[in-house]
């Protein structure tokens, strides 16, 4: 229950749920001058976070660690690959009508198995069933790693609903599998928070972070593009404030002794 009342206060707040707030207010208020202000604010900020400039840079602030080579997994002394579940495709029926993975678990899944192959390192996959479909997040990683890209995983877990809780069963995991040190992976944006997270947690990890969105903004395009209102930098700006919205959460559960 807790889990769906953060989901529901996330579409409230975020973009755009939060900016549709902020319309409705304005026009609630239109003939005020506040009405007036919140109708600017709003305008402005969906006109910012749908341009490339603005997108890069909220991703910008979130990619902290840089790529990692297999060399440097295999001299850190990694014993493990662990991948952070992220996303289902629902009633896939082009691959047969039930769930598999989709999105940002695929990006991840797939650079699990390129590392895999190149530093021999068991996987380990964390990831519950949101959605109550009957079968994990980690397990349907596990297929496609087996099926699609030929690598075994070594073990799941499968009962965490957040990456909070990925972090406190997957500590049981590795335990139970004698593991002190993992090579995680999941993507650069993501990949502060989840640190943190095992740091705080006393959790051996190197970070292996997949698909950098810094960069973007480079002088083969033009300026101008980058100032142009799009759907997909819309998007990063969602999942850039979704991130910092996060890790403030996080922050504030450390300081209450939540977490």
């Amino acid at each position: 229950m807790d889990q769906e009342i953060v989901n529901i206060l996330k579409n409230i707040l975020l973009p755009p749920g939060g900016l549709l707030l902020l319309g409705v207010l304005s026009l609630a208020l239109s003939g005020r001058l506040f009405g007036k202000i919140l109708l600017t604010l709003t305008l402005v900020s969906f006109y910012l976070l749908s341009t490339q400039f603005v997108a890069t840079n909220l991703i910008a602030g979130l990619e902290r660690h840089i790529f990692v080579t297999p060399e440097e997994i295999t001299s850190s002394k990694a014993e493990a690959i662990l991948v952070l579940a992220s996303g289902r495709y629902e009633d896939a029926l082009e691959y047969g009508g039930g769930d598999t993975i989709k999105g940002m678990s695929l990006e991840r899944a797939r650079y699990a198995a390129w590392l895999q192959r190149r530093t021999e390192l068991p996987i380990l996959v964390a990831g519950g069933d949101l959605r109550d479909r009957g079968i994990s997040e980690a397990k349907l990683i596990s297929q496609v790693l087996k099926e699609e890209f030929g690598r075994k995983v070594l073990a799941t877990e499968e009962k965490s609903k957040s990456t909070w809780e990925n972090i406190l069963l997957t500590r049981q995991l590795l335990e139970s599998h004698g593991i002190k040190k993992v090579a995680l992976v999941t993507h650069a944006w993501h990949m502060p928070r989840a640190m943190q997270m095992f740091q705080d947690s006393e959790i051996d990890a190197i970070a292996a972070p997949t698909i950098f969105s810094t960069g973007k903004l480079t002088v083969s395009r033009s300026q101008t593009q980058d100032w142009l209102p799009n759907s997909s930098a819309f998007r990063e700006s969602h999942i850039a404030l979704h991130e910092y919205l996060g890790i403030a959460w996080y922050q504030i559960k450390r300081l209450a002794g939540l977490s």
